[in-house]
């Protein structure tokens, strides 16, 4: 049974893809509720944000904070965010 474990642990951390993210890091969040089809229409936008980095909670999850000020409930997980830049 540990040999499985093993083999399966290998397989997730070859496809797992840590972001790298920095305190005060402004990013973008994908909105999930709306991805499915027919829950939004093509021109929606489906990235909520910004949001800044304020702590770190996990290897790879986070807890985002409002630009005012205002902190997110639940940390969200470094999979559904990506950097944003703005000009």
């Amino acid at each position: 049974m540990i040999r499985l474990h093993m083999i399966t642990k290998r397989w997730f951390d070859k496809i797992a893809w840590i972001k790298s993210f920095k305190l005060g890091d402004l990013v973008l969040m994908w909105d999930k509720a709306r991805e499915g089809k027919g829950e939004h229409t093509k021109f929606d936008k489906l990235w909520l944000g910004p949001f800044q980095i304020a702590e770190f909670v996990g290897p790879n999850s986070f807890k985002l904070e409002q630009l005012i000020g205002e902190l997110l409930p639940l940390p969200i997980n470094g999979k559904h965010l990506k950097h944003y830049f703005h000009a």
